[in-house]
């Protein structure tokens, strides 16, 4: 009997430092939240007060060019979805402008929410790496990084002799367009 007493102790014990660990756990786990938030809410602070200081120096300078805007009509812009540029009329066109004139600061501010709500994750994500782990994943992402301005930097090297080549192709085809000579026909 005392063995098995001793056994049922041992089981106690070890549920008691499971509860522990988890209590410790679901601790570390509401820090990094507050952590998230706190970096979040310093981001809009500062770009509030960035925008306000932006606002404040540009008040001035915005009257004078205020009346010269103020004589030419808003002309709606946007982009129609596709297929439409054939099909709809002018009227239609500026009635699709005005809607997505109206959408567009609502879907913009959900962008801007996404962002931050993603840099938010991020760094919760980030605070769960020790400092070592952090450091290889930094460097990780930025070798990733030079890989790909490198790869974009070759690509538009590339480019570059396949234009002037379309190029010399296009005044090709105009000279010969131009040309005295009768075209060749086309072998049958």
């Amino acid at each position: 009997m005392k063995g098995l007493q001793a056994v049922d102790g041992g089981l106690g014990a070890m549920l008691t430092n499971s509860a522990a660990i988890d209590a410790r756990k679901r601790s570390a786990e509401a820090l990094r939240h507050w952590a998230g938030m706190m970096i979040v809410a310093v981001g809009f602070v500062t770009s509030f007060c960035c925008s306000t200081s932006v606002l404040v120096a540009q008040e001035g300078a915005a009257e004078a060019p205020a009346a010269a805007t103020a004589e030419l009509p808003a002309i709606p812009k946007g982009r129609l979805p596709a297929y439409f540029k054939d099909i709809v009329s002018e009227d239609q066109r500026d009635e699709i402008y005005k809607i997505q004139q109206q959408y567009a600061d609502k879907i913009d501010a959900l962008a801007a929410q996404i962002k931050s709500m993603q840099a938010t994750r991020d760094s919760e994500i980030d605070a769960v790496l020790s400092a070592e782990q952090l450091a290889e994943v930094t460097k990780l992402r930025a070798d990733a990084s030079a890989k790909r301005k490198a790869r974009a930097a070759e690509l538009k090297s590339k480019d570059k002799p396949k234009a002037a080549a379309a190029a010399a192709t296009t005044e090709t085809a105009a000279t010969a367009a131009t040309s005295s000579k009768p075209a060749l026909a086309p072998k049958k």
